[in-house]
């Protein structure tokens, strides 16, 4: 329990040490927006999310090529299912595009 605690903590620690870093380097250009506190609050927390969303993608990207990988690896009827997964996944687009065609 305690333990969680306290990466609780430095989870929290090192978000608001990259706000700061954030909010270092966007002062100057905020700056010009006439001192308004709350934009810059805003404008701050925009860009850490948007950090914090770029690290997910790339984890979740990285997850999904292991992903493919693995699937590479078995093989039914002289194709792997990759190559039937993405077959698959090129006859909905199809189907979904013939609709809209309609």
């Amino acid at each position: 329990m305690q333990s969680d605690t306290l990466v609780d903590l430095e989870e929290k620690a090192t978000k608001l040490e990259r706000k700061a870093e954030i909010a270092e380097q966007v002062y100057e250009v905020v700056c010009g927006s006439g001192g308004n506190e709350a934009l810059r609050e805003k404008f701050i927390d925009v860009m850490y999310e948007n950090e914090q969303l770029k690290a997910e993608n790339a984890k979740l990207r990285e997850t999904l090529n292991k992903a493919y990988d693995f699937m590479k690896q078995f093989v039914l009827d002289g194709r792997n299912l990759m190559e039937r997964f993405l077959e698959s996944i090129g006859q909905v687009v199809e189907k979904v595009r013939d609709g809209f065609r309609r």
